[in-house]
């Protein structure tokens, strides 16, 4: 009886399924949700369970940009894209230290500069 593929058991990872011996085979490694699994981002080691979790906060993960700028990129560098690349980001004129109060996004900022020169060489000059 022991060497009987159709005697069951408890899977022996702990998950509670009592499967065949045959059928064990393929739960453990392929079915159960207490196996272990890699992130295919990050490479650290889950039990299956908890990968969709880990997902949802994993570094390596691409996503969207916050401000929808159209850009993808992995989740740890979201806050550097946001404050130094988004073109989406509202961000002060250059001239803030002059006075100049204008809050503008990236993507705009040269073309306000080249529309306001006077203004800004004014308050340069002041």
């Amino acid at each position: 009886e022991k060497e009987c593929g159709r005697v069951e058991e408890n899977c022996k990872l702990g998950c509670g399924m009592k499967l065949t011996r045959d059928e064990l085979k393929i739960h453990v490694t392929d079915n159960c949700v207490q196996r272990v699994v890699t992130c295919k981002h990050c490479e650290k080691n889950f039990k299956f369970r908890q990968l969709t979790e880990h997902l949802d906060v994993c570094p390596k993960v691409e996503v969207s940009c916050e401000l929808k700028c159209g850009r993808s990129i992995v989740r740890e560098d979201v806050t550097q894209h946001v404050d130094q690349e988004c073109v989406e980001k509202v961000v002060e004129c250059p001239f803030v230290e002059y006075k100049c109060e204008v809050k503008i996004k990236r993507k705009y900022v040269n073309k306000y500069l080249e529309e306001k020169e006077t203004k800004h060489l004014g308050l340069k000059l002041a």
